[in-house]
């Protein structure tokens, strides 16, 4: 699986999160990551601490990465 983010990601820059959450229009090739899926008996979903680890949470996961 591959996903494309901000440059700003990949190396820090001295703007600010915001600044450059709302103003970048540039993204990076697409880059490999790593999921995990845990299949329980009952249940098989997305882990939501992963937007919890953003700076505004679910409205922003969309902007984040395409």
């Amino acid at each position: 699986m591959r996903v494309s983010i901000y440059p700003e990601h990949v190396a820090a820059t001295r703007a600010p999160t915001y600044w450059w959450l709302f103003s970048s229009r540039r993204w990076t090739p697409p880059l490999p990551i790593n999921v995990y899926v845990i299949e329980l008996e009952r249940i098989m979903g997305f882990l939501r601490s992963f937007v919890a680890d953003l700076p505004a949470g679910q409205a922003l996961a969309r902007r984040v990465t395409r």
